[in-house]
C-alpha cells in the first residue's frame, strides 16, 4: 500500500502530462469564465429591465456588489486565459499562476454567495460554496502542493472574513 502513495511517475511522462494538463487548465479557464460572464450579464440584465421589482430583495446591494465582482473577475480570466492559450511567452510556472487564482476566484466568489444567503436564510447555507468546491474538483487538474496552497489560502480567507464580522 506505501508503493501507491510512494510512487513517483518518470520524468518524461510527468513532464509531458504537466505541459498537458496546463493547456487543458487553461480552456477550462476560458470556457468556465464564458459561462460566469454569461450567467452574471443575463442577471444583470434582468436586473436593469425590472429594476423596480429587483431593488426590493433584501440584501440586493450585497448581491449586486458580487454580480460585478464576478462579471469583472470573469472578463479579466477569459481576456488572460485567451493570451495565455494563444501566446508563447507564457511560462508554466505563469500558467499555473493564472490556475490558482481563478480556481481561488470561484471559490472565494462562491464563499461570498453562500455566505450571504446563509446569513439571513438557514436552508441550504453551503449549497452555493460546494458547487463552487464541485466545480473546481471536477474541472481543473492539480497537483498535491497546489491542492496545499488553494487550501491554506481559501481556508485563510474564509477565516479573516469570519473574524471581520465576528
Amino acid at each position: 500500500m506505501l508503493s501507491l502513495f510512494t510512487y513517483k511517475t518518470p520524468a518524461n511522462f510527468a513532464n509531458a502530462f504537466k505541459e498537458f494538463y496546463h493547456v487543458a487548465n487553461l480552456k477550462q479557464i476560458r470556457n468556465l469564465s464564458i459561462v460566469i460572464l454569461a450567467v452574471t450579464v443575463f442577471s444583470r440584465a434582468i436586473a436593469l429591465f425590472y429594476h423596480d421589482q429587483v431593488v426590493l430583495i433584501e440584501r440586493y446591494t450585497a448581491y449586486s456588489l458580487i454580480n460585478w465582482v464576478q462579471i469583472s473577475g470573469g472578463l479579466l480570466f477569459l481576456i488572460l486565459s485567451n493570451f495565455a492559450l494563444n501566446s508563447t511567452h507564457w511560462s508554466k510556472t505563469g500558467k499555473k499562476a493564472l490556475t490558482i487564482f481563478f480556481i481561488l476566484f470561484v471559490l472565494l466568489t462562491s464563499f461570498a454567495v453562500s455566505y450571504v444567503v446563509s446569513t439571513y436564510n438557514t436552508k441550504n447555507t453551503l449549497t452555493m460554496f460546494l458547487i463552487g468546491i464541485v466545480a473546481v474538483s471536477l474541472f481543473f487538474v492539480v497537483e498535491r502542493k497546489e491542492i496545499v496552497l488553494i487550501s491554506f489560502s481559501s481556508s485563510s480567507s474564509f477565516y479573516w472574513v469570519w473574524l471581520s464580522l465576528n
